[in-house]
């Protein structure tokens, strides 16, 4: 048995130059997400342990709207801004690049703009059928407020990744993550009661936001760019068409991922009281633990999966992601069973006997949220190989049936059915794009 083990443990971890370049660049990111996660946790206990379930519930109704909202309107461009100036630094076109950029920036801020004035007009109709508190209505409006400066990050994050500069970037959103960590348990501790969580969000978001912006500038700067920050937008129209059906393309799979990120919480303070959205949201909150190894991966393989891709290079492109995955496999599996055994006395301990209802909720979404983590490269993937329309086909699908289960379920069954259709998305999309996959030759 021993030298079984062994020898199953000497072909998962052998040394393979992709992977090993795919850890090494994820190594930052994942750190800072390991600090950043941290901080939220500890937020989130003290939150949840000072208000309680139904003002907890509350709040994660307040954001999960504006959340929502903000993301229909909103342009993602991110992944439009990395590409293209990434590719216009490559061929040397820097005003093109700037051009890229300074359009990118214009369209954060104009949708930015567009949702706020949104949600300012649905605050009332929301606080009423959703929050089920009329008087809530102004919190929602406050809590927008950070829409006006946040959605800028989109191009901030871009620029700073493009440009190296990740540890800048960890750096940045490690210390202003404590900040809003400090303000908010400041305020809930002083009594302020969800006004302070709402202003310790608005405070630590602008914060953020006005600390990337200066960041990415001082990047403009070292890059040698600053001599062609008046580059017009018409250099770009030659690429307008293409750039516009790449943005939209992007856009409408990145909507599908957030609609099931975030209805779920709608739905359920539709249907349910305020207290079980706080039992549920309290379950979100912990199984993002998964987050730390998916969201720093992906930054990291969504570059190097493109790049083998075009270069041809389909044996190493397959080979990064087999390997990658029986390691993360490794690695969920073991925090998932931790998370089933461990999670009644941590609840006892951190937020209190009250949460309780949430411990089943977590062992269910716990073993759901292994599915997108062990298969984190299905979306990069399939953008790298130019299937981004099939990606979005398959989120498309994967919500729909999702939403109608949850029609259907959640006003009988409350939160606990909400957990288990925690996974559903996952299981039918993963299903059809693993599939896919494995027939492309």
């Amino acid at each position: 048995m021993k030298s079984r083990l062994r020898a199953f443990l000497d072909r998962l971890f052998r040394r393979d130059d992709g992977v090993s370049r795919l850890l090494k660049n994820s190594t930052p990111l994942f750190a800072a997400e390991t600090w950043v996660f941290a901080a939220h946790v500890v937020e989130g206990f003290i939150v949840a342990r000072f208000l309680g379930a139904a003002d907890y519930g509350i709040i994660a109704l307040i954001v999960s709207f504006v959340t929502i909202v903000n993301q229909v309107l909103d342009f993602r461009v991110h992944e439009t801004a990395t590409r293209y100036t990434a590719e216009f630094l490559a061929a040397n076109e820097r005003e093109k690049a700037v051009a890229a950029i300074k359009l990118c920036y214009i369209i954060d801020a104009a949708t930015g703009v567009l949702a706020f004035i949104t949600i300012v007009l649905a605050a009332g109709p929301a606080a009423r059928h959703i929050l089920h508190q009329p008087a809530a209505a102004p919190l929602i409006v406050w809590y927008a407020v950070r829409l006006l400066f946040s959605t800028a990050d989109n191009t901030s994050h871009a620029l700073l990744g493009v440009l190296g500069r990740f540890t800048w970037f960890s750096a940045v959103h490690i210390v202003t993550t404590m900040l809003e960590l400090a303000v908010v348990s400041f305020l809930v501790w002083a009594g302020f009661g969800i006004k302070g969580v709402i202003a310790g969000y608005v405070a630590a978001s602008l914060a953020s936001s006005i600390s990337f912006f200066s960041f990415a500038l001082l990047a403009f700067s070292r890059a040698g760019l600053t001599a062609y920050r008046s580059a017009p937008l018409s250099l770009l129209a030659p690429r307008a068409a293409e750039m516009g059906r790449f943005l939209v393309s992007t856009n409408i799979n990145e909507l599908f991922v957030l609609i099931i990120r975030n209805a779920d919480i709608l739905v359920l303070g539709y249907f349910r009281a305020p207290r079980e959205v706080g039992y549920y949201r309290l379950a979100k909150s912990f199984v993002s633990i998964f987050g730390l190894i998916s969201s720093p991966l992906y930054r990291a393989v969504y570059p190097q999966l493109s790049s083998l891709w075009h270069a041809g290079a389909k044996i190493e492109f397959r080979n990064v992601i087999r390997r990658s995955t029986k390691l993360v496999a490794a690695a969920v599996i073991a925090a998932a069973i931790i998370i089933t055994i461990l999670i009644p006395p941590v609840i006892h301990f951190t937020v209190g006997d009250a949460f309780m209802p949430s411990v089943s909720a977590i062992r269910i979404m716990a073993w759901g949220m292994a599915i997108p983590t062990i298969f984190y490269w299905t979306r990069p993937a399939l953008l790298a190989m130019g299937k981004a329309g099939f990606l979005t086909a398959a989120n498309a699908i994967s919500v729909v049936i999702t939403i109608l289960l949850s029609l259907a379920l959640v006003p009988k069954f409350g939160y606990k059915a909400s957990a288990w259709l925690f996974m559903a998305p996952y299981l039918i999309s993963h299903a059809i794009i693993i599939n896919s996959y494995l027939k492309t030759k």
